[in-house]
């Protein structure tokens, strides 16, 4: 249940401009739909990195690869956009990434396929930017990496 407390959730906060700038948690929702329902821990993401670049034996590749084909239409307001997942390039690199939040809890998930790098920000307070610190995180791999990982 969403609206149960747990000790081991993270509660999204907001800074209260008229209480000089503390933060303050987010009241838990009745009912929320939608990606505001999904709940995941670190270890569920990364066995999401790892599922990304295994080998699907028996199907058309791995679900990066699936997953980086631009399936938007020319007339779209996405923009390069795969299965679910925005599509560019960082750097030079090939990039799939994706964010998003509600109530004060933000995540962004950035993945490299050339270099098998996947960096995921989460945090718990509304005025952050997630997007930055991943590419921030990123920036810190990307520049020491030469040549694309092998399996």
């Amino acid at each position: 249940e969403l609206d149960t407390p747990d000790p081991k959730r993270a509660v999204g906060y907001y800074r209260d401009p008229h209480s000089a700038g503390q933060f303050f948690p987010y009241p838990p929702p009745p009912l929320i739909y939608g990606s505001g329902s999904v709940l995941a821990t670190l270890e569920d993401l990364f066995s999401w990195h790892r599922a990304l670049y295994a080998d699907a034996s028996g199907t058309e590749g791995r679900l990066i690869d699936l997953l980086s084909e631009d399936y938007a239409t020319t007339e779209g307001p996405f923009g390069p956009y795969g299965l679910g997942l925005r599509l560019g390039t960082y750097k030079g690199r090939p990039l799939v990434h994706h964010g998003g939040g509600t109530r004060g809890v933000h995540h962004h998930f950035a993945t490299f396929p050339d270099q098998r790098l996947s960096v995921v920000v989460l945090c718990n307070a509304g005025d952050l930017k997630p997007w930055e610190w991943t590419l921030k995180i990123a920036n810190l791999f990307l520049t020491r990496a030469a040549a694309p990982l092998s399996n």
